[in-house]
């Protein structure tokens, strides 16, 4: 079998988010359809908690399944090519996810620094004071 860690590699690292997010949403619908924490399954954010841990977990486990059968492939394989290919797409994967992270922080200041603002907007001046016996 030549390449086949290679293959392994470009298979795990291009199904890590698809496969992530189908496991997400199956265990959403699991979630909410047994309520096993008897939560208001209405709001966006039930069970938000477990299901952010499970998928970052599978993802990681996808990620770094992919990155040891591509460092395997360089080395066992016939043809790295594969290899090498499983390697950029995880480095572009890598790239993309921090950068991602990045922004995500940005727009968060930038929300909360709006959200201040507006809050300072709607500030009831200091009343005097009112004195009942005149």
């Amino acid at each position: 079998m030549s390449n086949l860690y290679g293959k392994i590699s470009i298979v795990a690292t291009a199904l890590a988010l698809p496969v992530t997010i189908f496991i997400g949403k199956v265990l959403e619908w699991w979630f909410k359809a047994n309520n096993p924490d008897k939560v208001n399954i209405a709001h966006e954010l039930a069970y938000l908690n477990p299901l952010l841990t499970i998928g970052f977990v599978l993802f990681g486990i996808l990620l770094v399944a992919g990155l040891v059968s591509a460092i395997i492939g360089l080395k066992k394989d016939k043809d790295n090519s594969i290899s090498k290919l499983a390697l950029i797409l995880l480095g572009v994967a890598a790239v993309l996810s921090i950068s991602s992270a990045l922004i995500t922080n940005h727009i968060d200041k930038i929300e909360k620094e709006y959200t201040k603002q507006q809050l300072e907007k709607f500030k009831l001046p200091a009343l005097p004071f009112i004195n009942p016996s005149k």
